[in-house]
């Protein structure tokens, strides 16, 4: 197997997404349970005084700063390496990542923790905070990508 893509860079509004989707996966229930909660509190007003208009104010507004932090962190972070030009390489033993200007890695894929499909985007985790981004549209064709999920399905870091 030797699966290469075209350089690409992934644009801030997808990664922006990208990010959102992941953080809506892992804290869906926290933003309900809040919310849940400063709607109860609206309605039947159980809390007395300012605990019950800190309960309002914490569950209304959570969701609201965190779609603000995450677009505020994607947008105006500097030197993010997840926005260079790259191109990747996939073997049978090993991945190839290039960047611009002139930096090569070499990894394997035991080094690989996870992979998060976020539709044409795939994010392969190295670790918590280390990924390299994959737009899965730059492979040349479309049996590139279905080797390469065979693989991936192969390696345990994908499901069927």
């Amino acid at each position: 197997m030797d699966i290469e893509t075209a350089y690409f860079k992934i644009s801030k509004s997808d990664y922006f997404k990208v990010v959102l989707s992941i953080k809506i996966r892992k804290k869906w229930w926290f933003a309900l349970i809040l919310l849940g909660l400063a709607i109860y509190e609206f309605l039947f007003e159980t809390l007395p005084g300012t605990s019950g208009l800190i309960v309002k104010l914490v569950g209304f507004i959570y969701p609201i700063f965190t779609l603000i932090h995450l677009y505020v962190w994607t947008y105006f972070k500097k030197g993010h390496s997840v926005f260079v030009n790259r191109k990747i390489r996939f073997t049978d033993e090993l991945i190839y990542v290039d960047t611009d200007p002139n930096a090569k890695s070499e990894l394997g894929y035991s080094l690989i923790e996870k992979v998060i499909k976020v539709n044409q985007i795939w994010m392969l985790y190295i670790s918590r905070n280390q990924f390299i981004p994959l737009d899965v549209t730059k492979f040349t064709n479309t049996k590139d990508l279905e080797t390469l999920t065979d693989k991936l399905i192969m390696e345990n870091l994908i499901k069927k």
